[in-house]
């Protein structure tokens, strides 16, 4: 009887080198885990301080996610409204998606290839003779002048400014708060683009410029439907709308 033939034997695995390998690889991943983090809280603090330096009035934003393939989504962005308005919100939206490079996010300016505003909602309220929006324009009007005063002959500037090539507002609404008025009303608006938005074509523009362009695209924007407001009040609405966009206009001219 022939004797049995050894089974082969098998390579021990070397658990160090391949506990090396695993920590070079997971060592980039959560640095770069981490850089995404910071990025995004950075990117959220940026928005806020930006948008109250220009609107005079606290803003907050819930969530910026910068995401690693390039671009962002901010959600969750609310603007205050100013005192003796009754409204707690001038402005807000859902959700804003950025598309653009990564790195475009660290520079100055940003280059951003597209917006898309995903229901945003302005609310205009008048009380004693004048609207929130009369106070929160004087706003921007002094932010932008400060921006202008900054500048040092033939420098740009230290403010963050943005080159935004197409932007699309989807699913706006206007909310009405009239003393003639028993509630508030919500209108939708349809649809709205805009190309190359800013002071002048493929221009960079600060917060203040890209909000007041937003606003004044809001104002200007077609309803839908106004069957919410009394049929004699309408031209009152319109003539309020178009007021108010005209003087965002009148801040983007100068």
């Amino acid at each position: 009887m022939s004797a049995p033939v050894p089974a082969p034997k098998r390579r021990r695995i070397r658990h160090p080198i391949l506990l090396a390998l695993g920590f070079l690889l997971a060592v980039p991943l959560a640095v770069l885990l981490v850089a995404l983090l910071a990025m995004n809280g950075i990117a959220r603090r940026t928005v806020e301080a930006l948008g109250t330096d220009a609107m005079g009035v606290p803003v907050r934003l819930e969530k910026a996610q910068v995401r690693l393939a390039g671009g962002a989504r901010l959600t969750g962005f609310v603007v205050g409204n100013p005192l003796p308005f009754q409204e707690v919100r001038s402005f807000r939206f859902e959700r804003l998606d950025v598309e653009t490079r990564l790195g475009a996010l660290l520079q100055n300016p940003v280059e951003i290839r597209e917006l898309v505003l995903v229901r945003p909602q302005v609310t205009l309220e008048l009380r004693g003779g004048r609207t929130n929006w009369g106070t929160l324009i004087d706003n921007l009007s002094e932010s932008l002048k400060a921006e202008e005063d900054e500048k040092k002959p033939g420098e740009p500037g230290d403010r963050t400014t943005f080159i935004i090539r197409r932007v699309r507002i989807l699913n706006p609404l206007i909310r009405v708060r009239l003393p003639i008025l028993k509630d508030p009303v919500t209108l939708a608006l349809n649809a709205i683009e805009l190309d190359r938005m800013g002071t002048s074509p493929g221009s960079a523009s600060t917060m203040g410029v890209v909000l007041a362009a937003i606003y004044q695209a809001l104002f200007r924007g077609e309803l839908k439907d106004a069957g919410g407001i009394p049929a004699e009040l309408r031209s009152t609405l319109r003539n309020e709308l178009a007021e108010v966009a005209g003087a965002v206009g009148d801040l983007l001219a100068e």
